[in-house]
């Protein structure tokens, strides 16, 4: 049996900021959500397929509990699993990992993963649970 291959079709990201800057008060799904939806409009892929997995990697824990999740459900809805992957130094790349592994073992066609995991220092600039529970309430 031939292995399948994996390639990356195209990428998406987020704005940087400073601690206690402009994005301090939007949690790590938030941002999720908006690097999904601008990879769902650039590459069309809805149109031809579906997302399958999604694969979110953070060096530090994130307020949000689960920001994989958060994103998913406010790009995707809630019928996409997802993984959140925390690993110091190395979420990236495991994210990339898990979601070629799907591919290979024929278990996923189109798993979306963050490249750059997700750690913004959100522990640090205390948003709430109650900004997550908004964000369920969006989706």
């Amino acid at each position: 049996m031939s292995q399948r291959e994996v390639v990356f079709v195209d990428g998406s990201r987020t704005p940087f900021g400073r601690l206690g800057g402009g994005l301090k008060d939007i949690i790590a799904g938030e941002l999720g959500i908006i690097a999904i939806k601008d990879l769902l409009e650039k590459t069309k892929i809805n149109e031809k397929t579906n997302v399958d997995n999604v694969f979110i990697g953070s060096a530090s824990g994130c307020k949000s509990n689960n920001p994989a999740r958060y994103a998913t459900i406010g790009a995707l809805g809630y019928d996409v699993p997802c993984s959140f992957i925390e690993f110091q130094c190395g979420s990236a790349i495991d994210a990339i990992n898990h979601a070629a592994w799907k591919i290979i073992a024929g278990e996923a066609d189109v798993p979306f993963f963050s490249v750059a995991g997700s750690e913004f220092m959100e522990m640090l600039v205390g948003v709430g649970s109650a900004r997550a529970r908004d964000l369920f309430k969006k989706a």
